[in-house]
């Protein structure tokens, strides 16, 4: 059970708060971060083939 001082804080948040809850609830900051951490490793990738031509 949720306690009520929980709730009133849920009430009270503001909307970028109450989308990041959101998102970490469903998920999606960790396909974010994966997202992100390819992103990263494909930059490498092609500087390295940029490299070898």
């Amino acid at each position: 059970m949720w306690r009520q001082s929980k709730i009133a804080a849920l009430t009270l948040m503001k909307d970028h708060e109450c989308l990041d809850l959101l998102k970490e609830i469903g998920g999606t900051h960790v396909c974010e971060d994966r997202r992100k951490k390819s992103s990263k490793f494909m930059v490498e990738i092609e500087k390295c083939w940029i490299f070898l031509k």
